[in-house]
């Protein structure tokens, strides 16, 4: 008896679903597991979830409603596109590798049939906390294995197939992700099997020593707290709240943690000390990218409308050597490391304001649906 109602339950919860729901889960869960071990895979599958989706919108098989800000944010991302599409033909493609940094911009294109797909046939949420918990223990094994362990600390840097910068700042958001799962498992066993997956997260993100991902952990530790504490009492709120500031406080007790950090404040210094830009003192890591910054803060000023194009970095580079405004060495950097700073120069202060609205409106949607 007990038995058939089991079966029973199982088959009703199942029938919501058809064939083409269970190979969208299944893609996007080989998505999450692929990410940072190998990003070849997950580009197909990020492929494949758009094909389906303008598949489902071709053959008008999707029903969906969209509030106003969810359209909005549609609407930028294809405003964004066109007018990367212009600004890369007003400045006469600069460069064949601009073709090559325009795929980027068609991947965050299909974000809209992706998106539209998922608002249509949403997958459970139970599997989405899973995805990014599998994810983050992926992260987490990924960053053990390509690190030299040695006595006290590894040497090296955990990459996974996407470079340290990329995967320490996935790892942390899976990670922080993987703790409001705990959240929403509230009162249950499973809640506290995605500790595994936050420590692991974290972990990977330590082993990136990824200075720039550091940065960011106030920010998710603020919003985290407010996630799990609003509506606790006072000393609940302060246990989650010491609690959550123990994840930077355990970060720097690591020895290449606190390498990291020092030699990024010793270069700052030589730099801002040092005013000879063929100086070897400011030709480190923080110098070179405050030299780079320093060309795209003068080009956006230069071309604040339609940018220098995509892929006309070089050629402005090159023109800031020749005039000895920065040393030669900044050859050596092949881009900006700053996302935000590489669209302003590329596609102007527009194009800035519509890559800015991809990031902003999906964080408005998401406080709307936290209160509820």
């Amino acid at each position: 008896m007990v038995i058939t109602k089991i079966h029973q339950l199982k088959s009703d919860y199942f029938s919501k679903y058809d064939w083409l729901d269970l190979i969208i889960v299944s893609v996007a869960f080989l998505f999450y597991a692929t990410i940072l071990w190998d990003i070849s895979i997950a580009r197909s599958c990020y492929l494949l979830l758009a094909l389906i989706g303008l598949y489902l919108i071709i053959t008008r098989k999707i029903t969906y409603e969209l509030s106003k800000l969810e359209k909005l944010f549609l609407w930028s991302i294809a405003a964004y596109f066109s007018w990367i599409l212009i600004t890369y033909f007003i400045n006469g493609m600069p460069e064949r590798g601009g073709r090559w940094i325009m795929n980027r911009q068609l991947r965050i294109l299909l974000i809209i049939p992706i998106y539209l797909m998922l608002r249509s046939r949403p997958i459970p949420v139970n599997a989405w906390w899973l995805m990014i918990s599998g994810g983050a223990i992926v992260a987490g094994l990924i960053g053990i294995t390509q690190v030299n362990w040695a006595p006290g600390w590894p040497s090296g840097r955990a990459a996974g197939d996407i470079g340290a910068i990329l995967f320490g700042g996935i790892s942390l958001c899976m990670a922080f992700m993987s703790l409001t799962g705990i959240k929403y498992f509230s009162g249950k066993k499973i809640a506290l099997l995605f500790l595994v997956p936050v420590c692991l997260g974290l972990l990977a993100m330590i082993l990136s020593q990824s200075r720039g991902v550091w940065i960011s952990l106030p920010f998710i530790i603020l919003t985290v707290f407010w996630i799990f504490a609003r509506k606790y009492s006072i000393q609940r709120k302060i246990l989650i709240l010491l609690t959550l500031i123990m994840i930077p406080v355990i970060l720097l007790q690591f020895p290449a943690t606190q390498n990291r950090l020092k030699i990024g404040i010793t270069n700052f210094n030589k730099y801002i000390q040092n005013e000879n830009i063929g100086d070897t003192d400011i030709n480190n890591s923080v110098g070179l990218r405050i030299e780079t910054w320093r060309i795209m803060f003068n080009t956006v000023k230069e071309n604040p409308v339609f940018g220098i194009g995509i892929g006309g970095y070089k050629a402005e580079r090159q023109r800031h050597i020749e005039n000895k405004d920065v040393s030669k060495i900044v050859e050596v950097i092949p881009h900006s490391h700053n996302q935000y700073l590489e669209v302003a120069v590329y596609s102007g202060l527009l194009g800035l304001a519509l890559h800015l609205c991809i990031y902003i409106l999906p964080g408005i949607v998401f406080y709307q649906r936290i209160k509820d």
